[in-house]
């Protein structure tokens, strides 16, 4: 958990961005995104936002069948559940 907080942060920088697509950490990531847990889907979420500054990362979450589960994230992030940081 603390470690998606720590993604969040550094993925604001296109290095990063750039190295999580190329180790395979990527595809971690959008396991995530099924996992019931709502403060990691709430992190989850917020690294893929930054990710998605870059058009190679959003045909790689196209491609990796992301968005289908991104967006069922996001409905449920916006379904009355709190993912700002307090």
């Amino acid at each position: 958990m603390e470690a998606t907080r720590v993604y969040g942060n550094l993925t604001r920088s296109k290095d990063t961005r750039d190295f999580l697509v190329e180790s395979g950490a990527w595809n971690q990531l959008l396991k995530f995104l099924d996992w019931d847990d709502q403060e990691l889907l709430c992190t989850t979420v917020g690294i893929l936002v930054n990710m998605m500054a870059d058009w190679d990362k959003r045909v790689a979450l196209k491609e990796g069948h992301g968005i289908e589960r991104y967006f069922t994230g996001m409905q449920f992030t916006l379904s009355g559940r709190n993912c700002l940081s307090e």
